[in-house]
């Protein structure tokens, strides 16, 4: 038996399964949905093409109780989607008096002559519930059959979203269902994947990891009514990650408002990453409660002139653990900012003093210094987004993230 929330989603059209046109009407049904309590288990893109279409149909009446076949309702020959339904369900096509006269009205608009294969849009199954399409010609519409409701929508976004936003909420029930979603970082996805797994999570709760680049996003979804088995399901993750988690949208964000609650101040001193740790925290609103002042200097004399100790970059190189302190320290000393950071390395492609991809970070809060190394591989954009990704997580852990 199928579970009355089960949904397949049937995008149809040449265009779409060639490459040609992104289907962003099959993601923003799929989130629509999901947010309402609905299972999306499948989506499936298929050409104009009266066997495939066909197929697909007979496969999605198989296993989910809602089917919804987005395109292939327009005016042209391979515009096949409700004849192709409406031969598989065994109904007939009839004409849809209202869509017939707005499509009437649209014609005489432009001084065009109606023609049959317009005509053919504002055919409807018999036996549905018809959604007036209001900013296009063809509507949509609901019918059920044995169980499984069907739902016909136009291709053209603005059409298809009108549609959606319209009426599902009239004709879509909310199901119940519990979803939340934790920010877990410094840790990588696949630790924390093995960790939850360790956790023995009940199995009416499903629970996935998603790499973000900066974090792992922990998704737990529920559609039992059993909200207090959830609940202790999220406290238990939440537990397992204690000091890792974050809320908010990014790094930044959860850095920026963890410095504003705690009335911290921040600075950087940069070098490979050429501002980007400062442009990650300005990014967010409210950071200029948070930022002092920051600094560039990318080149040794750049250094040297805000107090770096050349003996040092000579001895060590500018490439260095003790380069990243000096320039930490230095920097402490212009701008006596609550947490001061800096960060030397080699981005490449082409070495200068150490193997590409060599990176040293110092970060001093509440006079303790922790120095960092990291070894990062790929281009040099790679390299300069992984520095700035790794410190801002290691700030945010310093400060109570």
């Amino acid at each position: 038996m199928k579970t009355s929330n089960i949904v397949e989603i049937i995008s149809v059209g040449d265009e779409v399964l060639r490459g040609f046109t992104v289907n962003t009407n099959g993601a923003y049904l799929a989130k629509y949905l999901f947010d309402r309590g609905y299972i999306i288990k499948y989506q499936t893109n298929i050409g104009d093409n009266e066997f495939d279409v066909t197929e697909a149909i007979k496969v999605a009446s198989k296993r989910a109780s809602h089917i919804f076949l987005i395109g292939g309702l327009g005016p042209t020959e391979d515009d096949l989607t409700k004849e192709i339904l409406a031969k598989y369900l065994g109904r007939n096509l009839t004409e849809h008096r209202e869509s017939l006269l707005n499509l009437e009205k649209y014609y005489k608009g432009r001084n065009r002559k109606l023609t049959k294969s317009s005509k053919k849009q504002i055919m409807v199954l018999e036996n549905s519930t018809v959604l007036n399409n209001l900013v296009g010609i063809a509507p949509g519409e609901i019918l059920e059959e044995n169980g499984t409701k069907y739902y016909l929508l136009p291709g053209p976004p603005r059409e298809f979203h009108f549609l959606v936003d319209e009426y599902f909420d009239k004709y879509l029930e909310r199901e119940v269902f519990y979803s939340e979603k934790i920010n877990v970082h410094a840790l990588g996805e696949s630790p924390i994947e093995v960790r939850l797994r360790n956790l023995g999570i009940d199995g009416d709760i499903t629970v996935n990891t998603y790499a973000k680049g900066a974090f792992t996003e922990i998704d737990a979804i529920s559609y039992s009514k059993d909200k207090t088995k959830f609940e202790t399901c999220m406290n238990l993750i939440k537990n397992e990650f204690k000091g890792f988690t974050f809320e908010e949208n990014s790094l930044e964000e959860a850095i920026v408002k963890r410095l504003i609650d705690k009335g911290l101040k921040i600075s950087f001193m940069e070098s490979i990453t050429g501002g980007r740790l400062a442009s990650s925290i300005t990014s967010v609103p409210g950071s200029s409660n948070v930022l002092k002042e920051s600094y560039v200097t990318y080149s040794n004399e750049a250094k040297i002139k805000l107090g770096v100790d050349k003996n040092i970059i000579e001895k060590y190189s500018v490439v260095s653990k003790e380069t990243a302190r000096s320039m930490v320290e230095a920097l402490e000393k212009i701008t006596g900012a609550d947490i001061v950071v800096s960060v030397t390395g080699e981005a490449g492609p082409i070495p200068s003093v150490k193997d590409v991809g060599t990176v040293y970070s110092s970060i001093k809060y509440r006079d303790e210094i922790e120095d960092l190394s990291f070894n990062f591989s790929g281009s040099r954009e790679n390299i300069q987004s992984s520095s700035t990704t790794s410190i801002l997580s290691r700030i945010l852990l310093i400060i109570g993230g």
